[in-house]
């Protein structure tokens, strides 16, 4: 009998004779005659196939000045040459299938846009250059010429060819270098420099042409970019699975569509079949990608188990490239492709989206095709360079991954086990040092026997695992699991800005939102400072002297907030919720309200109204200076109503803070005037703002500048009065008039009971950060009228005639005087509970108005 041994890289094959009864020196397997056999094994299927069409090159931007010409589109021509090139450098296409592409037919488009888009598109071929430029710079992110609707159609008739190569085994896998992109085209709309949904189209095509050979498919999307085009062409499809990791930083990141949250998971039949791998933050590595890969991309990939594998492949994730500002490697885009290829027994295709720096996008493309021919993937460099120190992913990816975890695990089994948990990955496997503070990593010796690492105390990494203030993160932490149970809160989408990054080092979920806010056209700002907590203290003698104890068991956690959340909550007002720390550096909380209203609020095209509600003292001062910096038009059209709960300790100086800047509208009405109309202060009785002649004679105890004497000329009654004497450091530019003009100051008590001031070019000691030249006249504040419960202003000048002069007290928005007193603890509770409805009614109103 006849044995043949194939040889599959030569196609040859070797006949044997072999007799079993006889006895053979020579060894099996040595040729006796070597014969060639035609397509016993088909040569391309063991090759990875192309298709590219210079053509595609056509499409280009009409250049309207000589800038555009040198300083190209990002979506430039080259990047397809590029790619194709680098191959065929590294002597790579000769060992692939070259696959024939053509147009995609006007039929073939429209079973996923529509015949308006379609005509659009075609009609370009009918204009001329003015009416492409017209054009140009009406559209979203696209530009036109006369060739674009041929290389558009070829790009999406290349895609098609490309899977159908795969599903008749013309080739293993295959790479479609293309362009224009593709993921960006909506049904029926173009945009984000794509015309036709190539990777839609091809899908489709294949769904509809292969039915017994595909039933599933999926499209895996690792662009920087949503595919907003993609998820809408199959968003009610249960045969699709749409997979995209994407930066999102709350619709800031192009193309800023709500679908491309973690919430847009399809819908009807469709639901589930979408998952947006959200990034929080640029300069994602590929400890990152790699990361949420085999936590959420793989397990899902291979429940759905798909019959064919798309990859909508853009590149400007890539390092070095300016737009998506990320640094993955080209030997990450080699390992996500060696995963993939785990799928649907490798029949995969790959398509080019988007990647504009041309380097970048051809280094990748190499190892996406090597990988694609079977090639290892190249390891990645997973340690710093410097120090060896090994890269983990972000705090904020590691937090929103779990959040997507969440959400995806009502659609997909493998998500609901403890191993697509994300644990804490910067915890050091160690103990505690209960004395020091510290952790202590443990280290093994040669022998195996564990011990103590030797650290120094100074050492940075030692610094992050002392255990400091950990009450603190216990209580931030549990008020957080509140509102998310209660409020379905959630954590804040943070955008990469210094301060907020600082102060999430300080306060543990600094920022949180309840309810859609990005949608939002009636919004609630909370800001407000740390819980308070009352301690009462237990006497003990255990030890030979009395120490005093926490009594844990009575202890309480007063946070006033919490009713606001609540009332918002019943009322369907989302709600931006802030934590200020008590710290010493009211510059963070001050630059985190401003990044608020420029990176968030002000970018928010829906919203039309908010309300500032600020409750504690530190709240209360950021919010007073954010308002002098930043109440200029655009803020106050949106800003209706400014509330402020405040306390205060007995001893300490008046805390109010003037609005101290005057900005412009258009209406004529500036920023005091808008202030004081839109806002409400709420304070105790004891407050000092309603004791001057105290506060002031507590300050003469120190104040050698200060005397009180007795008289009975003032207003020709008797009183007491206090007086204040000038301030002899005088500005040597000074004129002499303006040095004899610093008169004394003298307070005393009227007819009325009410305390009167007396000065001229002198700053009120009892008012903070109040400029010297804005105070000139004399204040009286009214403490009689019981029925308002605003302090009202009058002013007189030296002979006792009284002057119009608003602008002091208004500085401070309108107070309102309550019954209890704001102090200690419990004062800002107190303080909400008495004038919540009356806060309430006027946040409505300001909505209503």
């Amino acid at each position: 009998m006849s044995t043949f041994v194939g040889d599959k890289t030569n196609n040859e094959v070797f006949p044997f004779s072999v007799n079993p009864n006889q006895e053979h020196t020579e060894e099996i397997g040595v040729p006796l005659k070597k014969q060639k056999t035609e397509n016993k094994v088909l040569p391309n299927a063991l090759k990875t196939g192309y298709c590219y069409d210079v053509k595609m090159r056509y499409h280009s931007k009409i250049y309207q000045s000589y800038y555009e010409y040198i300083d190209p589109h990002p979506e430039d021509p080259r990047r397809i040459s590029k790619i194709y090139n680098k191959i065929k450098e590294n002597d790579l296409l000769e060992k692939m299938t070259k696959i024939n592409i053509r147009p995609a037919t006007n039929e073939e488009i429209s079973k996923i846009h529509t015949n308006e888009l379609l005509t659009t598109i075609m009609g370009l071929e009918d204009k001329n250059p003015k009416q492409l430029k017209e054009l140009t710079n009406k559209s979203d992110s696209i530009y036109f010429n006369l060739e674009s609707f041929k290389s558009a159609k070829l790009a999406a008739g290349g895609a098609i060819e490309a899977c159908k190569a795969v599903i008749e085994n013309k080739c293993v896998n295959s790479f479609a270098i293309i362009r224009p992109p593709g993921h960006h085209a909506e049904p029926d709309k173009p945009s984000g420099f794509c015309l036709f949904s190539n990777a839609a189209i091809a899908a489709r095509h294949i769904l509809d042409n292969y039915p017994n050979k595909v039933k599933k498919i999926l499209i895996l999307d690792w662009d920087i970019h949503h595919g907003n085009g993609t998820h809408l062409a199959f968003e009610d499809d249960p045969n699709v699975l749409y997979i995209s990791l994407h930066r999102f930083e709350l619709n800031k990141f192009y193309p800023g569509t709500k679908l491309g949250d973690i919430d847009q998971v399809g819908k009807n039949e469709g639901e589930g079949f979408s998952c947006n791998i959200t990034w929080p933050v640029s300069g994602i590595n590929d400890v990152e990608y790699m990361y949420a890969f085999r936590k959420i991309v793989m397990p899902i990939c291979e429940e759905f188990d798909p019959d064919f594998v798309i990859i909508s492949s853009g590149f400007d994730a890539a390092d070095g490239d300016v737009i998506g500002q990320c640094h993955v490697s080209p030997q990450c885009y080699g390992q996500l492709t060696h995963m993939v290829k785990s799928l649907a027994n490798g029949n995969v295709t790959v398509l080019l989206e988007g990647g504009y720096n041309l380097t970048s996008i051809s280094n990748s493309a190499l190892e996406v095709t090597k990988v694609l021919m079977g090639e290892p993937p190249k390891p990645i460099i997973n340690k710093k360079i410097s120090t060896g120190e090994i890269i983990l992913p972000k705090p904020e990816v590691l937090k929103n991954l779990q959040r997507i975890i969440d959400f995806q695990s009502k659609y997909w089994k493998c998500l609901r086990n403890d191993n697509h948990t994300i644990t804490d990955m910067y915890n050091d496997i160690g103990i505690i040092d209960t004395v020091l503070g510290y952790k202590k990593r443990i280290e093994f010796d040669e022998d195996g026997k564990a011990e103590d690492s030797d650290y120094d105390q100074d050492d940075k990494k030692v610094q992050e695992t002392r255990l400091v203030n950990p009450l603190v993160g216990i209580i931030q932490e549990q008020r957080f699991n509140l509102l998310k149970d209660k409020y379905n809160a959630d954590d804040f989408p943070y955008l990469n800005i210094p301060a907020l990054n600082e102060l999430r080092d300080i306060v543990k979920n600094p920022l949180i939102v309840t309810g859609n806010i990005v949608e939002a056209e009636e919004l609630v700002i909370l800001v407000h400072d740390e819980p308070n907590i009352y301690l009462p203290m237990q006497s003990t003698n255990i030890t030979s002297t009395s120490s005093n104890l926490v009594n844990l068991h009575n202890s309480q956690v007063f946070d006033p907030s919490l009713k606001l959340i609540e009332w918002s909550y019943l009322n369907e007002y989302p709600v931006i919720d802030i934590t200020l720390p008590l710290s010493d550096n009211p510059q963070l909380g001050l630059a985190v309200l401003q990044s608020l209203w420029e990176d968030y609020l002000s970018n928010f095209v829906n919203l039309k109204k908010f309300s500032w509600v600020s409750v504690g003292f530190q709240a209360y001062q950021q919010t007073s200076q954010l308002v002098s910096n930043m109440g200029t038009p655009e803020f106050r059209a949106k800003c209706k109503s400014m509330i402020s709960f405040i306390n205060h300790e007995s001893s300490s100086v008046n805390n109010l803070k003037s609005i101290h800047q005057n900005f412009s509208s258009n209406n004529g009405v500036n920023l005091v005037d808008w202030h004081y109309q839109n806002s409400l202060l709420l304070l105790g009785n004891t407050h000092q703002i309603f004791q001057p002649n105290e506060n002031v004679n507590k300050n003469n105890e120190s104040n050698n500048n200060v005397s009180t004497v007795h008289s009975s000329s003032l207003n020709g009654n008797n009183s007491c009065a206090t007086i204040i004497k000038p301030p002899t450091a005088i500005d040597s530019n000074a004129s002499a008039s303006e040095e004899n003009s610093q008169k004394q100051v003298v307070i005393a008590n009227d007819l009325n009971g009410n305390t009167v001031i007396k000065s001229e070019h002198l700053q009120l000691n009892r008012i903070e950060n109040e400029n010297v030249n804005s105070v000139n006249g004399v204040s009286t504040f009214d403490q009689s009228n019981a029925d308002t419960n605003v302090v009202n202003m009058t002013t007189v000048n030296d002979n006792g005639v009284s002057v119009a002069q608003p602008k002091i007290r208004k500085k401070y928005g309108r107070i309102i005087k309550c019954d209890c007193s704001g102090l200690g603890a419990v004062g800002l509770y107190d303080l909400m509970e008495e004038r919540w409805d009356e806060c309430a009614d006027f946040i409505l109103d300001s909505f209503d108005d």
